[in-house]
């Protein structure tokens, strides 16, 4: 059982090191957004015009 005992405190001190890691990359990089966005939501700003255009032209109803 002591053995096992080690091993979970070394396991846990290995895991508290790592998430420091972690930590130290994210607020060295905290002022830096990541945004993944699936091609097909985005419009561009073409179609976006031709919306508002389109919207327009028929008095608020398409």
């Amino acid at each position: 059982m002591e053995y096992e005992e080690k091993c979970d405190f070394c396991m846990s001190q290995l895991v508290i090191i790592k998430y420091r890691e972690i930590l130290k990359i994210l607020e060295e990089n905290s002022n830096v957004i990541i945004l993944k966005i699936p091609i097909e939501k985005v419009k561009s700003e073409e179609e976006r015009r031709k919306e508002e255009e389109g919207i327009k032209n028929c008095g608020g109803v398409q």
